[in-house]
């Protein structure tokens, strides 16, 4: 028996309620937008305005890969590999793909929540104050919202001494049993992060988490590759003559 019963404890919106996008009430639209967290910033962030032109092969691909993946997403959610992420270094528009993902599912009024992975867990944690519940509230919304968007999983302090990034034991607890509860509830998951095969690590989120994130997960891969100069890809540096 699954952990999470869709008719004991429905999320803000059931499966059966996602509508075409003709259909799709803007009341709907709007509340989708509402808790989705997500800055008016982000929201400039689409699939139009990201730019492909003369850019790397990989990062052209990415962007096939999202977008038919935000055009699917109502065929594929029944699916067990429903889940999307984008791996790769700085700059390159994992965040811009990852927001234009989610951008292009809100205007169906398909309920996303945005999660940064740095400052969303300071943010959880601070709530510790206030007692229990605030930090349940947080907790429950993450594991049952209709699809969890996780920015830069994973990412933290370089650890020089252990030659990987460190992840305190708090942070490591609560991304296992996130990711273990919606990879067992079938639940979407978008994500991106500057690692890939180092997210395994135990020094990282571990070796169950990112099985599981990788089991149900399309992955865009646009990271470098062995001997190509750091920051080739990365937009923000392109014209800096240092």
């Amino acid at each position: 028996m699954k952990l999470f019963d869709w008719s004991v404890h429905p999320p803000a919106l059931k499966r059966h309620h996602v509508e075409s996008c003709r259909c799709v009430p803007r009341k709907r639209v709007d509340k989708a937008l509402k808790h989705s967290h997500i800055s008016e910033e982000f929201r400039k962030r689409t699939f139009e305005t990201f730019e492909t032109q003369g850019k790397d092969k990989r990062i052209q691909m990415a962007y096939r890969l999202a977008k038919r993946y935000a055009e699917t997403f109502e065929e594929r959610r029944g699916e067990s590999k429903n889940w999307f992420g984008i791996v790769g270094a700085v700059g390159i528009g994992k965040t811009h793909l990852l927001c234009a993902i989610a951008n292009a599912l809100l205007s169906r009024g398909i309920f996303v929540r945005y999660f940064n992975f740095v400052t969303g867990f300071k943010e959880m944690f601070a709530k510790y104050d206030q007692g229990g519940q605030a930090v349940e509230e947080i907790r429950w919304e993450l594991m049952t919202c209709e699809v969890l968007m996780i920015d830069d999983l994973a990412k933290g302090k370089f650890d020089r001494r252990a030659k990987s990034v460190g992840i305190n034991k708090s942070v490591f607890d609560e991304i296992y049993a996130l990711i273990d509860f919606r990879y067992e509830n079938n639940l979407p998951v978008i994500w991106s992060s500057e690692m890939y095969a180092e997210l395994a690590s135990d020094g990282v989120i571990g070796e169950a988490t990112a099985s599981r994130l990788f089991e149900r997960s399309y992955i865009a891969d646009m990271t470098y590759k062995d001997g190509e100069p750091k920051g080739s890809l990365n937009h923000r540096l392109l014209g800096f003559e240092g």
